[in-house]
């Protein structure tokens, strides 16, 4: 499809969405269509597949999406958004967490389109000091300060926002759609009145909405804000120091139009420059600290090369700034043959980062997603709960060999657990491509590299010491266990039968009480050798392992009646 509209120069994409699910066919539809309206809104040109009780999946989507020069989009976009903020009473803005300049600039412009818009009513602007961990914002933040007081008297944190938001506001979310990475998601909670305006690839996981306006070919939100800003019936102002910020949303996600720069992206660039935005201001906002340059060049100095195209770079100091991992990653692109960097690094204890940026041959987003995050083409990011970076190094391994391999046929796995007709677990086997592939996708298998089977060896060392410290463990227990005796007595009938039953509860207690050890038979496996069901001496197997058993005696007796 790509081959013949390259051909004839024609923009075309293919977007598919598939459904599989055990429902009538009217509801499946829906699913379905539900799969290809998600597929568009990430873009296109690729394939969203919906399975009953499994994760959605996405195919293809591995080059950079064209962007369209029509603004009929937002010209009915501004439309509807005018509507909606007209409509309503109050409106509160709120980004995503660990705000950046592109979710710091779309809040402040977005607060002073509504000014114009709504005079009626007050509006806000959520968002607390305390949670701009990036140094370049806090800057920022006190330059607002000074700069802006109007502003800052409208800008509440989540408390006084609980307290605020009712059935007649509007929640504006910019700069993201994600439930799990909004800046809080219990003011989700409070009105069903909620708009979305973003610029990322939609996930599953979509906050519901009355209306959401996402553009996966705009280089920011602020680019989307920029331009829809020109269609509004009302003129709205925006001031020198919003509309810097918002050109620094641009450069920052643009990577100085590096990435993801359209006409469109340019035309958003003038328009804010000519509403006084200073490029020169941005710059100095953004300059880093020596310390941190200094940091950034000795990770750089040790990062791996894989592959002969990917830089790993690893942190093992916990970094409380995330903007940090990505200006490693950046500046790792500039190194001669790499189309990918990623950086991973501790953000808590238990929680790692990954920041990840690319050339075009090489779309990051679904390698993040492959690992719960997203992102764009050429910069995505995900969290990982853990604590063990060599752990998610060698993840992120696996799905570069998978998604990139080069020439392919066969490829070497370990195998993680028994597989019927290909070997055991620990084996490493050769298998086609596609089969190795939905192995390690099952965690049925892993990639048979230098590291993997290291670890598999340690493994199997550890487990050999184990084996044979409870092999000694067991032999211990068998000589203690062997030829020893103990006696039950019991009630018999007229015939000479037991009456009721001999238990394994009676003998295990019986054992214990008469020689001190205690046989857990829900880890031992205790074998009588024949019924009891009348008096005499039955033999009782104990076994402890496959290839150790013990045995004892057990010494069925009546009960003496006393005269």
């Amino acid at each position: 499809m790509r081959n013949i509209s390259n051909k004839y120069k024609l923009k075309i994409t293919l977007s598919i969405g598939v459904a599989c699910y055990n429902l009538p066919y009217n509801k499946i539809a829906s699913l379905a269509q539900s799969a290809i309206e998600l597929a568009q809104k990430r873009g296109g040109d690729q394939v969203v597949v919906n399975i009953e009780n499994q994760k959605i999946q996405y195919f293809g989507a591995t080059t950079t999406a064209s962007s369209s020069n029509s603004k009929v989009s937002s010209r009915v976009n501004a439309e509807i958004i005018q509507d909606l903020i007209q409509k309503h009473h109050s409106c509160f803005i709120i980004g995503h967490i660990y705000p950046d300049l592109d979710s710091l600039g779309s809040m402040l412009s977005f607060y002073q389109i509504v000014l114009f818009l709504n005079e009626k009513f007050n509006h806000y602007l959520i968002l607390d000091e305390k949670d701009l961990n990036d140094i370049n914002l806090k800057i920022i933040y006190q330059h607002l300060k000074t700069e802006e007081p109007k502003i800052l008297q409208q800008i509440i944190n989540v408390k006084e926002a609980k307290k605020m938001i009712n059935d007649n506001s509007l929640l504006v979310i910019l700069d993201t759609q994600s439930r799990n990475i909004v800046y809080n998601q219990e003011l989700l909670d409070l009105t069903k009145n909620i708009i979305i305006i973003d610029h990322h690839r939609a996930t599953e996981e979509i906050i519901p909405n009355i209306f959401s306006y996402v553009d996966s070919l705009s280089s920011s939100t602020v680019e989307m804000l920029i331009e829809l800003i020109s269609f509004f019936q009302k003129e709205v102002e925006i001031t020198p120091f919003v509309a810097s910020l918002m050109y620094g949303g641009i450069i920052i996600d643009t990577n100085y139009f590096t990435y993801r720069t359209s006409v469109r992206t340019l035309e958003a660039a003038a328009k804010l420059v000519s509403l006084g935005a200073d490029g020169t201001r941005i710059k100095f906002w953004l300059r880093e600290e020596f310390d941190k340059i200094k940091e950034i060049n000795e990770l750089i100095s040790k990062m791996e090369i894989y592959k002969e195209r990917y830089a790993i770079i690893k942190s093992e100091k916990i970094c409380d700034n995330r903007s940090f991992l990505a200006k490693v990653s950046e500046n790792a692109l500039n190194i001669q043959n790499i189309n990918a960097a990623f950086t991973i690094g501790k953000l808590q204890e238990n929680k790692i980062g990954i920041s990840a940026r690319s050339y075009n041959d090489v779309n990051v987003q679904l390698i993040m997603e492959e690992m719960g995050g997203g992102g764009h083409i050429n910069s995505a990011a995900t969290q990982i709960e853990s604590n063990n970076l060599e752990e998610v190094v060698n993840k992120l391994k696996n799905i570069l060999f998978i998604e990139y391999k080069e020439g392919l046929k066969n490829m070497e796995i370990i195998l993680l657990e028994d597989i019927k007709d290909k070997g055991k677990k620990h084996d490493i086997i050769e298998v086609k491509l596609g089969y190795g592939n939905f192995l390690i996708k099952k965690k049925k298998a892993i990639l048979a590299n230098t590291s993997n089977m290291k670890k598999i060896e340690q493994e199997k060392k550890t487990q050999e010491e184990q084996n044979l410290k409870h092999n000694l463990l067991m032999q211990q227990l068998k000589k203690d266990i062997d030829n020893k005796q103990i006696t039950l007595t019991v009630e018999i009938g007229p015939q000479g039968k037991i009456y009721g039953k001999v238990t394994l509860k009676q003998i295990i207690d019986a054992f214990y009480q008469e020689h001190n050890i205690f046989i857990n038979k829900n880890k031992k496996k205790i074998v009588l050798e024949s019924e009891i069901n009348f008096l005499g001496q039955y033999k009782v197997n104990v076994i402890l392992t496959k290839d150790i058993v013990a045995s004892f005696i057990v010494n069925v007796k009546t009960i003496e009646k006393k005269l």
